[in-house]
């Protein structure tokens, strides 16, 4: 019965919406049409001697307060067994705590007992599984061994998926015959062999719970769960629950070339060919978030382009265009950056080398064999260490010396070489007539330098410029608000794709180390200091509790708005808006009883009918 009022519920909620321009998204996994303890975290309690153990009284009293429903942790093989003898003293005090704070644990398995991969004794490694399911008969899932696909000393991905599919075999009865349920290990890249070799090797038959890892290197959840979860569609049985068990964002030392870059020297190369503050930007969705940031940073007004959008631009109103984030980019549509540039718009290349890298309709990339080509066609010329006509340049494999263009002597910016050949020198052996290579820094030995960030100023069959930065930087690093904002976007898209639970990664920093990223995935500091993050996860859980309706996500692409729609236990309706570019408005039908909230759950007033919808969700909370 709930079931169906479930679905009247969205039917109906669909004929109601007052804007015909949201088209609905087709979720890729069937899921139940309720959400049902949705809500995880990743903590590591079970650890004797590290803070998370020693302060689990404190981490079970954040997560109680957040409303999460369970904790991902650990249950290494070290914490039973002494001497060969099993012993879970430190394991029961942590269950008993667990109980205390009604959280569930989701318990995950070791990949070894006593030093002994599962694959290579399971008869000891069973025994493990079965004295600690005994144990705690009160937890129902059991998560078989964490990222096996990132073990590097126990053979190829397919070696590693056979070894794990002859433990799970023998796993899977041990679970079932206590009645629990058996996850799959959580894979750290589901585009990996060891994931095909698992499932194509009938590995599915074994797991009541699908289960995989997504981080997405610091740009927007949305292309990159949606990217992950396809990948494993074909493997998926529609009978069984798809978790999400790590997934998150880091905020380490940021990457400081590649915001100087941004920050300082784009900005100068910008009104060198008269594009300046206030003038307007175009960007492409093949852009990443994290770069748009930086833009936004700098007060340029964006505008956010397709593809087919491109044709159209008139370079008097927009004469600058971003095209990507890096070193891929669909090589189908650079006819059409090339016809931009033609006219005499201006492009910028921030990261790598322009075009290396194509990208398939499934998100996967591949080396692009026209790579060369788009290149030329910019006159651009790329010199790589491992290419033939590299010894010709005279230039170094790894650069010693760095000289910045005295007109750009001011910036702030400090580049150093990294020592492993991965320098992308630039040159101008395939100008033409009328073209010119403005270079802002150069390096290389004292003899030899060529530009690694410049300008081109074209003046041939192309009008327009290019400023290029190819030192490549990877953008991993999320500011906390952003970090914030991306949270609830991350749950409520990802359930609404159809995935059952979602574990964020992770509850506390894992320490101080500035550079360290794995110290910084943290909702709260080592020291306890709430991130904005926090109040972010509490007040998802507050707006979308237990016992909603599976949040129905719908997508206006004029606008690049995304909204989804749910009916919260206390009958209430909440319509969710977000987009991951720019600013923009969205007319809404304003109730009396209507309440709106930002993504951390501060109330805002309503001064007209329409909504400012940014990267972070703001919430329309209504009765039915």
């Amino acid at each position: 019965m709930k079931r169906f009022l479930s679905i009247v519920f969205l039917f109906t909620l669909s004929l109601c919406e007052s804007s015909a321009q949201f088209t609905k998204e087709t979720p890729v996994f069937e899921a139940s049409p309720m959400l049902e303890k949705p809500y995880g975290i990743c903590a590591h309690v079970t650890f004797p001697g590290r803070e998370n153990y020693d302060s689990r009284i404190k981490t079970l009293e954040l997560a109680s307060d957040i409303g999460v429903n369970f904790i991902r942790a650990d249950m290494l093989s070290s914490l039973f067994y002494k001497n060969g003898v099993f012993n879970s003293k430190t394991v029961d005090v942590l269950a008993n705590d667990f109980k205390t704070h009604n959280i569930s644990l989701l318990p995950l398995l070791d990949r070894s007992v006593v030093g002994v991969y599962g694959w290579n004794d399971i008869s000891l490694y069973t025994k493990y599984v079965d004295s600690l399911i005994t144990r705690y008969p009160q937890y129902d899932y059991w998560e078989l061994m964490n990222e096996v696909d990132l073990i590097n000393n126990a053979g190829s991905q397919e070696d590693l998926a056979h070894k794990y599919l002859s433990v799970i075999k023998e796993v899977c009865k041990v679970v079932h015959k206590h009645g629990k349920k058996i996850v799959f290990g959580g894979v750290a890249r589901v585009d990996a062999k060891f994931t095909k070799a698992f499932f194509d090797n009938g590995g599915a038959q074994y797991v009541d719970v699908f289960n995989f890892h997504s981080y997405s290197n610091g740009e927007s959840p949305e292309f990159f769960l949606e990217r992950d979860m396809k990948i494993l569609l074909p493997y998926i049985d529609k009978n069984k629950e798809i978790w999400l068990t790590e997934t998150g964002y880091h905020n380490d030392e940021p990457n400081k070339y590649i915001s100087q870059f941004f920050c300082n020297i784009l900005p100068r190369a910008l009104s060198k060919v008269n594009v300046n503050e206030g003038d307007t930007i175009a960007v492409l969705r093949t852009a990443g978030e994290q770069l748009q940031e930086y833009l936004l940073s700098m007060k340029y007004h964006i505008k956010y382009i397709d593809f087919d959008d491109v044709e159209e631009l008139d370079i008097k109103q927009i004469r600058a265009m971003l095209p990507c984030s890096g070193e891929i980019f669909p090589s189908e549509h650079f006819s059409k950056i090339l016809s931009y540039v033609s006219k005499g718009g201006t492009i910028i290349l921030p990261n790598g080398v322009p075009f290396y890298y194509d990208i398939a309709a499934d998100g996967k990339t591949f080396v692009n064999s026209k790579s060369y080509d788009c290149r030329s066609k910019l006159h651009m010329s790329v010199e790589l260490w491992w290419s033939s006509s590299f010894a010709s340049t005279g230039l170094p494999k790894n650069p010693t010396v760095v000289k910045y263009n005295p007109e750009y002597s001011d910036i702030k910016c400090t580049w150093v070489s990294r020592g492993d050949g991965t320098t992308r020198y630039v040159s101008g052996r395939l100008l033409k007539d009328g073209d010119s290579l403005e270079p802002i820094i150069s390096v290389g030995d004292s003899t030899t330098q060529a530009p690694i960030c410049g300008i081109f100023h074209y003046g041939s069959d192309l009008k327009g410029k290019c400023i290029f930065n190819t030192y490549i930087d990877e953008i991993r690093s999320v500011p906390e608000d952003l970090k914030a904002k991306r949270l609830a976007r991350s749950y409520i898209y990802g359930f609404s794709m159809g995935l059952s639970k979602i574990f964020w990664y992770e509850l506390r920093n894992g320490g101080t180390n500035k550079h360290e990223p794995e110290h910084h995935f943290g909702i709260v500091e080592v020291d306890n200091t709430l991130f904005p993050a926090y109040a972010v996860y509490k007040n998802t859980v507050k707006m979308m509790p237990d016992g909603s309706t599976r949040p129905e996500l719908s997508y206006d692409s004029k606008v690049k708005v995304y909204k989804a729609s749910w009916r919260r236990p206390d009958r209430k309706v909440v319509d969710a808006y977000w987009t991951t570019q720019s600013e923009t408005k969205v007319a809404i039908k304003k109730r009396r009883s209507t309440k709106v909230y930002d993504y951390a759950g501060n109330e805002i007033t309503l001064s007209g009918k329409t909504l400012d919808v940014d990267n972070g969700v703001v919430y329309v909370v209504k009765r039915r």
